[in-house]
């Protein structure tokens, strides 16, 4: 089993677009929180893949 661990800027599509490719490459997410500060909103993402 791996795991990888991401964060991804909300604000724009390069962090959402990042975390889709590991998706399609067949990872699942495990754990996503989403924290926000007063400019930007964050996602910190868990991912794992069963190999």
């Amino acid at each position: 089993m791996k795991h990888r661990i991401l964060r991804a800027a909300l604000c724009n599509n390069d962090g959402i677009k990042e975390i889709n490719k590991f998706l399609e490459d067949g990872w699942l997410v495990k754990e996503w929180h989403v924290t926000s500060d007063k400019e930007n909103s964050y996602a910190v993402v868990l991912l794992e893949k069963i190999l």
